[in-house]
């Protein structure tokens, strides 16, 4: 984290607001109201995933993808349980794990990070662990979730000291013993994937309300869990370089900068008011859930009969499971302003807005951690999936027959 009287801050514009008392420490630096538009384009450089061809190349879901220090690019392949490897210049350099349920194989892949002592740890639905390689794929060992994490884990970053950050699970008891419980905050933890270690909580984020409903008696307990509204303010979170924590929470525009040792060092706003959700908006909402569950993208589903845990991906519902779902869907009364950030290898981060009209793909802004205000990209452009020190940036897209692939692109210096 750079410090806020750095030269990098020459020519910014924000004011910095200090509390008194106990609240002294946490600074708000208040960002332009006022949008610079950032320019130039990303240069395509090369791309790897095919519908027919080399077999490295054929991917089935690709979850994440993650760059190593020498900027080699990982791609996790969901359901064929394994990881590809290729070099800075697009050649496949070699395989990481397999499908099946022996020691260094996977099952269903969800998420995958390279920690900054170069091991690649994959979080596996199948087995409900974080499956550990060497930097050469050499199988090292696997760590449960435990019930901090709950069934499955969706999303990973490196933590610069040292293992992984992750979120806790919102809901206890449905691994292990113990009735099923909502957490009434969203904790983000750290996991130094020590043999016998526990995690433990970087910093505890404001958590949408969630509903649960149990029935049923001994073996045979059902629980139903609702969502909180749609458009109600998720928990977003991007580890930063030196070990902290950017987190947004609410419906303002806030980026709450948490530092390594957990507090809160500083928040940076802009000036903006969140405004009311339209019958448009929920129309569109609607309809991309409905996408979504006819197509079975992203699924996944988890059932434990008597300590026997079973999961599967994929799969489309049911046309009167998708009716049922969109007539019970609530709306909140508000868009939150935020919709998703996001923090470059260089420690820069994109926050995404929630555009004018509309619901998603909204102008990002390019922020430095200290308060320094960048520029905005226009509305429309895309986020990548892993930023490389050297400024190239992987995307996950699909081609024209929905195949998945990974473009590898070189970000204008003023993006990084």
């Amino acid at each position: 984290m750079r410090s806020l009287a750095t030269p990098a801050l020459a020519g910014a514009v924000f004011a910095l607001t200090v509390g008194a008392g106990p609240a002294a420490a946490q600074q708000t630096v208040e960002l332009p109201g006022q949008d610079r538009p950032l320019s130039g384009q990303p240069e395509t450089l090369w791309s790897v995933g095919v519908a027919e061809g080399a077999e490295q190349e054929m991917f089935s879901e690709v979850p994440a993808v993650a760059f190593d220090a020498e900027g080699n690019l990982y791609v996790a392949d969901r359901d064929n349980g394994r990881v590809q490897v290729f070099g800075v210049d697009g050649a496949f350099l070699r395989q990481i794990g397999q499908k099946g349920q022996g020691p260094g194989e996977l099952g269903q892949v969800t998420d995958m990070v390279v920690t900054t002592d170069g091991k690649v740890v994959v979080a596996d639905l199948g087995r409900g662990a974080f499956s550990i390689f060497a930097r050469d794929g050499t199988f090292e060992r696997n760590v449960l979730f435990g019930p901090e994490f709950g069934p499955f884990v969706r999303q990973m970053a490196v933590h610069s000291g040292g293992g992984i950050i992750a979120p806790a699970g919102r809901f206890g008891g449905l691994v292990g013993d113990g009735p099923p419980q909502i957490r009434d905050k969203q904790g983000i933890l750290r996991h130094s994937l020590v043999d016998g270690a526990s995690p433990v909580t970087i910093y505890e984020a404001a958590a949408p309300p969630m509903q649960m409903r149990t029935g049923g008696s001994g073996n045979e307990r059902t629980v139903e869990i609702s969502a909180p509204p749609t458009f109600s303010p998720d928990v977003d979170w991007a580890a930063l370089p030196g070990g902290g924590l950017a987190v947004s929470d609410g419906a303002d525009y806030a980026v709450t900068v948490v530092s390594p040792e957990g507090t809160v060092s500083h928040v940076l706003t802009r000036p903006f008011t969140p405004r009311s959700v339209s019958d448009a908006d929920r129309e569109e909402a609607r309809e991309r859930r409905r996408e979504a569950m006819a197509s079975g993208r992203g699924m996944i589903r988890v059932e434990s009969n008597n300590g026997n845990r079973s999961t599967t991906t994929g799969g489309a519902a049911a046309d009167a499971q998708i009716e049922r779902s969109l007539a019970a869907m609530e709306f909140a009364e508000t868009m939150p302003l935020i919709q998703s950030l996001t923090a470059t290898a260089n420690g820069r981060l994109w926050v995404v807005r929630t555009p004018e009209r509309g619901v998603e793909d909204g102008p990002i802004d390019v922020l430095g951690v200290d308060g320094a205000y960048v520029g905005t990209l226009p509305a429309g452009t895309e986020v990548p999936e892993a930023f490389a020190r050297d400024g190239r940036a992987a995307y996950i897209e699909r081609d024209e027959w929905d195949i998945p692939r990974v473009v590898v692109r070189r970000l204008p210096a003023a993006w990084r």
